[in-house]
This record gives C-alpha cells, structure tokens and sequence, in this order.
C-alpha cells in the first residue's frame, strides 16, 4: 500500500527500522545508534576512561604491594643477616658497631625512598625497633650504645606515628605502642625518668 510504502519512506529518512524489512535485533541497534550517535559516542568515551583508570588503579595497587613485599624482604634480610653475625662473631665491639652503622644507613634510605605507604612505614618501624634492641635494649643482649638505641627507637615511633596518621587500625596501633614501651623502656634506663613516664602514658 502507498500509505505503508510512504510510512517506511518516512522511517528511513528518521533513521529508524523500515517495516517492508524484517526487524532483527542487529538491525534495530544499528538504527538506535545512527539516530543517537552523540549520546553512544558520550556513552563509550565516559565507559573507556572509567574502564581506563578502574585498571590503572589496579596496576597502582599491584605495584605498590609488590614494593611492599619487596622493603620487607630487604628490611628482614639486613636485620636478620646483622643478627647472625653478631651472634657467631668474635669481632671488636669497634666492628659491631660499624656494622650496625651500615644497617641503619641502609634502613634510612629504605625509609626515604617508600613515600607515604603506610605498609612500608610499618615495616621499617619494626626494622627500626629491632635494631634498637640491639643496638642497647637493657632487657636483651645488646652492644651499650644507649643513645643510639634511643635514635632508632625515636626513628621507630615516627615510622609507626605516620602509619597510623595514615592508616587508623590494630596493626599500626600495636606498632605505635611498642615504639613508646621501647622508649619508655630505655629511658627509665638511663634515669630519664618523666620522659619514661610520658612514653609509658602515651603507649
């Protein structure tokens, strides 16, 4: 009929299904998206950058766990491998303490070089702890060097404070404690009795 003929003439200048054609599914999106191209070009462009930084967030976080495991791994090894040698070692105490000041130069630059992460700040805290204990604990077998065992305590808690700034929870909680039992510990030590008292009451 002219009036069908004229309808689907009609249709096709409005870009949309002609009725003389079998309307399959294809073909009826395909006409949707010739009549609206700006809004499926708007579409696909909000979908591609979301899609975009939905993976490059993922990267970012991959790679940041990678780093942490990375600064555990080295912070452990430096620590673990000074502890060795200063346990089956019959070197100088000049020696021992040369070798801790490797290690603490060592775990400085680790600190630098972790920005903000808090993961890492939490490991570099306990790295700095143990060195501590070494270094002058009066609880555990140490080389007497109080004042520095103070600075690595000192570098302990500032580790753990901005962990905690940064990530609020029981792990950098816990941390931050230690780092003011451990102060508190080598300050009553050395007689700094209101210092002891203030790290005790802080922790």
């Amino acid at each position: 009929r002219s009036s069908d003929l004229e309808e689907d003439l009609l249709r096709y200048l409005q870009g949309r299904p002609i009725a003389a054609r079998g309307a399959s599914p294809l073909y009826t999106l395909k006409k949707l998206v010739q009549r609206n191209k700006t809004v499926v070009l708007t579409a696909l462009a909000i979908g591609g950058v979301t899609i975009g930084s939905v993976l490059i967030s993922l990267r970012q976080l991959c790679k940041a766990d990678r780093r942490v495991a990375q600064v555990r791994t080295l912070a452990d090894s430096a620590i673990t491998d000074m502890t060795d040698k200063l346990q089956h070692s019959s070197a100088s105490i000049e020696t021992q303490a040369a070798l801790f000041h490797s290690a603490l130069t060592y775990l400085d630059k680790l600190r630098r070089s972790t920005g903000n992460d808090p993961r890492l700040l939490l490991e570099l805290s306990r790295a700095y702890v143990r060195v501590g204990d070494l270094e002058g604990s009066p609880f555990v077998a140490n080389l007497g060097n109080s004042g520095t065992a103070v600075t690595s305590y000192q570098n302990a808690w500032q580790a753990a404070r901005e962990a905690h700034a940064r990530m609020p929870g029981d792990e950098s909680t816990q941390a931050l404690i230690e780092a003011y039992q451990r102060l508190g510990g080598i300050e009553a030590f050395l007689a700094n009795l209101q210092e002891a008292r203030n790290n005790y009451q802080q922790g």
